[in-house]
């Protein structure tokens, strides 16, 4: 996990337990990001049976999370 003091960003690594747990885990964060959309957010969706991919660019800030089978990247950093 990569945290700056002034949580300007924030990038975390996870392999976790199953694909279920990993599934749900991404899901949130998800739901999480969605509800800081502004009404001139960019986002992008793509999911299959193994992974899924959640991107989103709103209020000068770069959201990512990102799955394939039971490992997920967690982003969130400044959009420079």
């Amino acid at each position: 996990m990569a945290i700056d003091a002034s949580q300007d960003y924030q990038i975390e690594f996870y392999d976790l337990s199953n694909v279920d747990y990993a599934s749900s885990f991404s899901s949130n964060n998800k739901s999480i990001f969605e509800e800081s959309k502004s009404s001139s957010a960019v986002e992008t969706s793509v999911s299959r049976s193994n992974d899924s991919k959640y991107t989103l660019v709103t209020n000068c800030k770069y959201k990512l999370v990102s799955r394939i089978e039971n490992t997920v990247i967690y982003v969130n950093v400044d959009e420079d």
